[in-house]
């Protein structure tokens, strides 16, 4: 369906896997998009999309964003549908600032990727596949939705005061036993 779609996940690969295979989170539909680990261009790998518009057999263009794979790593891509043709276009941030609302296109780690999502024949999205070859990749919290905030969700103010009050108590009784051990009378 055209219009902007967001997806978000949080994922690591080994050092191991093999950039050129691809590890992944892919949507099919037309020429897929996928987002995982490229090669970076300099026999490295780091964070990226594939957009696979160039060739046909699978090579596609890997375009590098950066980041360490090792790690986990907030990824969120979000996609613009065009009406058809090849006017689709992905942009990846890596690690962004959820609670400063949606990110900037000045600080995506990919802007402008183009892919075509394959609506002339009714296919849309219609697979997410997730893989790897010569490692192990991992991935949690798969969010897809229609605006940045479907898919990088703030700690509900609660938790946050929880966690705010939880930290208070513990730096009081920090306090309070090096005041007790500062203050207490020698042994005699």
């Amino acid at each position: 369906q055209p219009g902007e779609h967001w997806v978000s996940v949080i994922a690591r690969a080994d050092a191991g896997v093999n950039a050129a295979a691809l590890s992944f989170v892919k949507f099919f539909g037309g020429e897929s998009l996928y987002i995982g680990v490229v090669d970076d261009g300099n026999g490295g790998k780091v964070w990226g999309l594939d957009t696979q518009t160039t060739d046909p057999n699978g090579g596609g263009d890997a375009i590098a964003g950066g980041g360490d794979i090792t790690t986990d790593t907030f990824l969120v891509v979000r996609m613009v549908l065009g009406a058809g043709g090849n006017d689709d276009v992905a942009d990846l941030w890596i690690n962004p600032d959820i609670t400063a609302g949606p990110p900037s296109l000045g600080t995506a780690a990919v802007a402008g990727a183009q892919f075509n999502e394959d609506r002339a024949n009714n296919r849309g999205i219609d697979e997410i596949r997730l893989a790897t070859e010569n490692g192990s990749f991992y991935v949690d919290e798969l969010r897809i939705g229609s605006t940045f905030a479907d898919v990088a969700p703030l700690p509900a103010p609660a938790t946050l005061t929880i966690l705010g009050a939880g930290a208070a108590a513990h730096l009081r009784r920090r306090r309070m036993a090096r005041a007790y051990l500062h203050h207490r009378e020698p042994n005699r």
